[in-house]
């Protein structure tokens, strides 16, 4: 915008202003100084009120800006917290896959057919029996080699003259448990529990018993303790 001041003068006040107003306004100065000042006081007004006007613009003009910014900072936050978010329901999956796999593992055996006939003389050869819980049965000259009887509780279970060739018995009960005559060559004992069980005339040839409690267990004839 160009201000002329004065009567037949070449004096310009030149500003930049973008609005809807006169490109220029031109005063021109009566004889009389009171008017001439009014004149000035007016335009004075006027200079000011452009000054504020194109001041408010530029503000206008500045928050979309800051708006704009907020916005994208804000989505950047969202964009974390999903990811973040999303992984930490993978970390929970992976947990629950994990506490799964331990579940099976160490939940006692559901055996069925042939491996459910829990009794004396019974073909149990490679049956899956790790866990369960056999206290007192009479398994007297079953057939369990190969068996996995692993933590299994067999506490005072007759066990007479059974075949249990290569059987996993580690970690078992067999506390008072009878094993007369038994045939546990090759056997995993480790860690079983034997105390007090009867072990007379039993075969141990080549059995792993690291760790097993024979602790007042009748070993009378035992053969392979030598």
């Amino acid at each position: 915008m160009k201000v002329v001041i004065g009567k037949n003068s070449c004096t310009y006040y030149d500003y930049s202003i973008k609005a809807n107003e006169p490109e220029s306004i031109e005063v021109g100065f009566s004889d009389t100084k009171e008017d001439s000042n009014k004149k000035i006081k007016e335009l004075q007004e006027q200079i000011d009120e452009l000054k504020k006007m194109i001041s408010e613009k530029s503000n206008t003009k500045e928050k979309p800006s800051k708006d704009k910014s907020e916005t994208k900072k804000s989505d950047k936050t969202a964009k974390k917290s999903d990811k973040t978010a999303k992984k930490s329901d993978k970390t929970a999956k992976t947990t629950k896959q994990t506490t799964d796999t331990t579940k099976q593992t160490t939940q006692p055996a559901n055996p069925t057919g042939k491996c459910a006939n829990l009794v004396k003389g019974a073909l149990l050869m490679k049956c899956d029996l790790h866990g369960m819980n056999l206290s007192g049965k009479d398994l007297s000259g079953a057939r369990l080699e190969g068996a996995n009887l692993q933590k299994a509780n067999l506490e005072k279970v007759n066990l007479q003259k059974s075949n249990l060739i290569t059987a996993n018995l580690s970690g078992a009960n067999l506390k008072k448990a009878d094993l007369h005559g038994a045939d546990l060559q090759d056997a995993n004992l480790q860690g079983a529990d034997l105390q007090n069980a009867n072990l007379q005339n039993a075969n141990l040839s080549g059995a792993n018993i690291i760790g097993a409690d024979f602790s007042g267990a009748n070993l009378d004839g035992v053969k392979g303790l030598d």
